[in-house]
């Protein structure tokens, strides 16, 4: 009897434990708020991407593309989007896939850049967040 009541009171620990540990972390404030602190008249911008099966470098090039078009819009750029997703498949099998990701932003003598200020990963959720600077 000893040894099932041992057994269960470890599995419960296990169970415990594993529990606390699969919960979503500490978020940063500017993912929490939503806003990001404009510094001078340099335009900044959250960009966020869901989810993808294309891969974390995918989602992140999405959050990216997103922060950048929100500062071009903010200078008054217009903004124009296109993701181009590339399969290779040799023999009825795909051997290599890539994304790419064209932000076009176009106004008369204006080039919008920017820099990654900072990045989180909501791993809970499963969303990519970016927060970009106007160089």
């Amino acid at each position: 009897m000893t040894l099932f009541k041992s057994t269960l009171t470890l599995l419960l620990l296990l169970l415990l434990t594993a529990c606390m540990g699969g919960g979503p972390t500490v978020k940063p404030q500017w993912v929490v708020k939503g806003l990001c602190e404009q510094t001078g008249t340099k335009a900044c911008a959250i960009g966020s991407a869901p989810f993808s099966h294309h891969g974390l470098q995918h989602q992140k090039q999405v959050a990216m593309a997103n922060a950048i078009d929100i500062i071009a819009r903010q200078k008054g750029v217009t903004v124009q989007n296109s993701l181009e997703r590339l399969k290779r498949v040799d023999e009825g099998q795909v051997t290599q896939s890539s994304s790419i990701g064209y932000s076009l932003q176009t106004v008369e003598g204006t080039t919008v850049n920017a820099k990654i200020k900072d990045v989180y990963h909501d791993k809970y959720y499963d969303i990519y967040y970016v927060l970009m600077v106007e160089n």
